[in-house]
């Protein structure tokens, strides 16, 4: 319950970050660095790195798979994102800095998306091809961010808020995924969810 608590408050904050200014014309780094605004972006940043890397774990769990290339990219990117995320952008005052977070957070996005893309080719190997339509559903969300980034020409606040957005919702889905494929199997699930 704990877990789905945790997916209504970063819908939340990331509807706030949103709120804080034009969709098209500035990003939640922005808003972020603005005076209150900064709290609620370092919120919002830890809830989706935290919440991403329990996910990520308990599907690994639930698919009965341990790979060490799949664990080491997720690490990756919760490391990389964290510290990008906690860096000031401030390109002005600190350009150096304002680079850096920009840098670590995309590479942080890369590595979680290397992390789901081995996920995936784990669990076909485990469980057969079941997951064509998940990748379909992956390939998909970057097809659509990368027309939302070429439409407005910049990481704008609607590419943040729709790759948030689609993080939260294509977790839930594999999770439900997974629960189907293990009832189908006759084996019992048992749905790991570490922030009860």
């Amino acid at each position: 319950m704990k877990k789905k608590a945790a997916a209504v408050l970063i819908l939340a904050l990331t509807a706030a970050l949103a709120a804080g200014g034009s969709l098209t014309d500035t990003n939640f780094s922005v808003i972020g660095n603005r005076g209150r605004g900064r709290l609620l972006f370092l919120a919002w940043g830890a809830l989706v790195a935290v919440w991403g890397y329990i996910s990520m774990e308990d599907l690994m769990e639930q698919g009965q798979i341990r790979d060490g290339w799949t664990e080491g990219f997720l690490l990756l990117a919760e490391l990389c994102f964290l510290w990008g995320l906690g860096l000031p952008y401030r390109p002005r005052l600190v350009p150096g800095m304002a680079g850096l977070h920009v840098g670590l957070s995309l590479t942080g996005c890369l590595f979680f998306l290397f992390c789901i893309i081995r996920f995936l080719h784990q669990l076909e190997r485990r469980f057969g091809r079941q997951f064509g339509l998940e990748k379909a559903l992956l390939w998909s969300v970057l097809l659509i961010s990368a027309a939302l980034y070429r439409a407005v020409g910049i990481i704008s606040g609607l590419l943040e808020l729709f790759v948030t957005l689609a993080f939260v919702w294509y977790l839930k889905r594999m999770e439900k995924k997974l629960v189907k494929i293990s009832l189908a199997k006759g084996g019992e699930c048992v749905i790991l969810n570490r922030l009860k």
